[in-house]
């Protein structure tokens, strides 16, 4: 009867295993909010998001949700904390720098 299923399209789109996983109601909402389309389910959020290029730094992660190449998980206060702590941990990098040289 699977088989059946699987062939007129009832049973998901591609009859593959499943697991149901509990999430709590903010990361919901975060992972609601990330879907690109209606019909986008949250696997393939989950898919598209998890396949997202790897970085290294803050400032990476900063550059790319503003040219919108991973989705945008953080708020803009959030953002702008990241970009003050990688000035920060820039100018401590400096100093040192500058006290070993001088």
């Amino acid at each position: 009867m699977l088989a059946t299923l699987c062939r007129v399209g009832f049973v998901y789109d591609s009859c593959m295993a499943t697991k149901t996983i509990s999430i709590e109601i903010d990361v919901y909402d975060k992972l609601r909010r990330l879907k690109e389309t209606p019909g986008e389910s949250f696997s393939q959020v989950l898919r598209r998001v998890l396949a997202a290029p790897k970085v290294v730094t803050g400032a990476d992660i900063v550059k790319l949700i503003k040219e919108g190449s991973i989705p945008k998980l953080l708020s803009d206060e959030e953002l702008d904390h990241l970009e003050a702590e990688q000035q920060r941990e820039l100018d401590v990098a400096r100093a040192q720098s500058e006290r070993k040289a001088g």
